[in-house]
């Protein structure tokens, strides 16, 4: 297991070397962080549901309410703040 140490001492190592390598994907990153976060506190103990699925779930909400808040943009009209004189159809 490496410690937080031996990854500054590699990313040091390589920046010297001068090779670069690809950044991190962010996605994953958050998705670690939110995993890692739920297991330090044992958040996932109330449902008995794994840290990564849960992870999982709070990162596609976020997915989901970041969708909302688009189309919630593109409904109001952005210069008057009103929303359009015509209503889409319901989705039932």
């Amino acid at each position: 297991m490496s410690s937080l140490y031996d990854g500054a001492f590699r990313a040091a190592q390589d920046k010297q070397q001068g090779s670069a390598r690809e950044a991190p994907d962010p996605k994953k990153c958050l998705m670690e962080e939110i995993r890692s976060a739920l297991n330090r506190y044992s958040a996932e103990n109330g449902s008995n549901t794994p840290d990564f699925i849960l992870a999982q779930y709070l990162i596609a909400c976020l997915a989901a309410f970041d969708a909302a808040v688009q189309q919630r943009s593109a409904w109001y009209d952005h210069r008057t703040g009103e929303p359009p004189k015509e209503t889409p159809p319901r989705v039932a």
